[in-house]
Formats: structure tokens, sequence, C-alpha cells
């Protein structure tokens, strides 16, 4: 037991944001979450979330702020047609993002096709257009 204890904490990045649990994403996938608003439909197999219990509650920023403190995140990618339709509510989603972070455009289309290889997609009680985001989550180590 101890053994085990001790492989743990030398081998697990305790420094870093985890939910919990930390893992070693697979060559060539995304291990990813995508948040959404409560229209998003979600494909067969992957886990849904859904948060939303009345219109707007909880708020997608709400949710993604939340979020980001949990998980390593090493992407960020968004539908491209929320520049055009809600750019004031899309900047304040970037906002809450690492200063760093990469973040990638997308027609929404292709996001929908993306989402099926979410390990999980968080629905929220959002009716803003186009607040949806894949959060590319990475490998703390």
């Amino acid at each position: 037991m101890d053994d085990l204890k001790e492989r743990r904490v030398t081998k697990q990045p305790l420094e870093y944001p985890s939910a919990g649990s930390t893992f070693k994403r697979p060559e060539g996938y995304f291990a990813g979450k995508l948040i959404g608003d409560a229209g998003l439909p979600i494909p067969k197999g992957v886990e849904r979330i859904d948060l939303g219990w009345r219109p707007g509650d909880p708020a997608y920023l709400d949710v993604l702020e939340e979020i980001l403190k949990y998980i390593v995140v090493e992407k960020a990618t968004f539908a491209d047609e929320a520049l055009r339709v809600t750019p004031e509510f899309h900047e304040k989603a970037k906002a809450l993002l690492p200063a760093e972070l990469p973040v990638e455009y997308i027609p929404h289309t292709e996001l929908k096709a993306r989402s099926a290889n979410a390990k999980a997609i968080i629905l929220t009680g959002e009716f803003t257009g186009y607040t949806n985001v894949i959060l590319t989550a990475g490998c703390a180590y």
C-alpha cells in the first residue's frame, strides 16, 4: 500500500488542477469536454452532463469559468460564427481562458461534427447563440 501511494505522489503532477484524475492523452486523439448551450445536439455515445434547469441557469460563462479551475487545457475551439453573431459575449468567454492558450475557430457545423469525439458534453442553461467551446484536455506531465 505504501508503494502505491509513493508511486502516485511521485508520478502525478499535484501542482496542476486535475478534477481528481490525471491521464496521458493517446497520440492522435483529443480528450476533451465540450461546454455548450441548451440546444447543442448530443451525438450518440457521448456522455451528456445536463446542468440546465431553467433558461439561463447555469450561465455558460459561469460554467466555463468553473471548469477551467479543474482541468489542464491545451486548446480551445470555438465556432467562427461566434465572432460575428455574438462578438461581445464571445470576448467575455475568451477573457476567461489562460492568456497563452491556443484558440482555434472552425465552422459551427464542424464543431458539432467534432463533438462526436468529446469525452463529455456539458450543457448549460444558456440560450445565447454559438456559445459552445471544445476544451482539449492536456496532460499535466
